[in-house]
């Protein structure tokens, strides 16, 4: 979009010396968001970089110019998601410390935090302000006091309350019934010399995941006061699918059959070897 006329002749030219707090390099710093600034409307002309003088008159300028600088673009969002756990993690404290994400994964980005980011992100860029500038707006009117830290997008905690703390999640990866077949096919095959039962299957599956659920993978991250992570520890969930497979095909309801098929194994052996066979 190109620069919006000037409606104010004789005060400046757009992008003139006295528009911009004279100075000399700003000359039409003026475009079309093109959908780059979350929560600009696309139709709108933002200023970028660049604050007006007082001899221009910013708020008659037309209703389709922004002249606060916004500073959240879509690439902030979509660069999150190839961020390490700990820029994800301080960007999320700082999501936290700002009312946009309640609760979350330490570390771990999701659709979630990316939704509380760009809500935070449109109404710092309608009001032309960075996420510090809000949450120091924040703590004064809430009267928490304390200083913002870190930044945005990058990372950074807030201040204000103190964000020292421990959390603990917990996650549970469950076998999946095709999964669950693939290891016990395998097991009884060697076992009893055939394949489960969909019967078989179902008792298996039902089992695994009991002992799954019983065994999660639980994640602890402690940080200080700034929201800054100064330790995590991961205990995995410990269930082999394996040797659960391998356990159900020795199992006392099989063991008649298993009997008999190892016997058959250990005949068949023997007439190989006499030359029976």
């Amino acid at each position: 979009m190109a620069a919006t006329k000037d409606p104010y002749p004789g005060n400046g030219a757009v992008g003139s010396p006295s528009w911009y707090n004279d100075n000399p390099n700003a000359v039409n710093p003026t475009h079309s968001n093109t959908g780059m600034y979350i929560g600009v409307p696309d139709q709108y002309v933002v200023q970028q970089g660049v604050t007006t003088s007082n001899t221009g008159h910013p708020s008659q300028r037309g209703n389709q110019e922004i002249w606060g600088v916004p500073h959240y673009t879509n690439s902030m969002v979509n660069a999150l998601w190839g961020k390490g756990p700990e820029q994800v993690f301080n960007t999320q404290y700082m999501l936290y410390s700002l009312g946009y994400l309640p609760t979350f994964t330490p570390g771990t980005m999701s659709d979630k935090t990316a939704k509380a980011f760009e809500n935070a992100a449109a109404d710092a860029n309608r009001n032309g302000i960075t996420f510090e500038q809000m949450l120091s707006n924040r703590q004064r009117a809430t009267g928490s006091g304390g200083s913002s830290g870190g930044g945005g997008a990058s990372g950074g905690g807030g201040g204000g309350r103190s964000l020292a703390r421990t959390i603990t999640q917990t996650s549970v990866n469950l076998t999946s019934r095709e999964g669950a077949m693939s290891v016990l096919s395998n097991a009884l095959a060697a076992e009893l010399g055939r394949q489960p039962s969909q019967a078989e299957l179902t008792r298996f599956v039902t089992g695994l995941n009991r002992q799954e659920r019983s065994n999660p993978t639980v994640s602890t991250v402690t940080t200080d006061a700034t929201g800054t992570e100064k330790s995590r520890t991961t205990k995995q969930g410990n269930v082999d699918s394996g040797y659960q497979a391998t356990q159900f095909a020795k199992s006392a309801p099989l063991a008649a059959e298993r009997n008999k098929f190892q016997d058959s194994q250990y005949f068949d052996v023997i007439a190989q070897m006499i030359g029976a066979k």
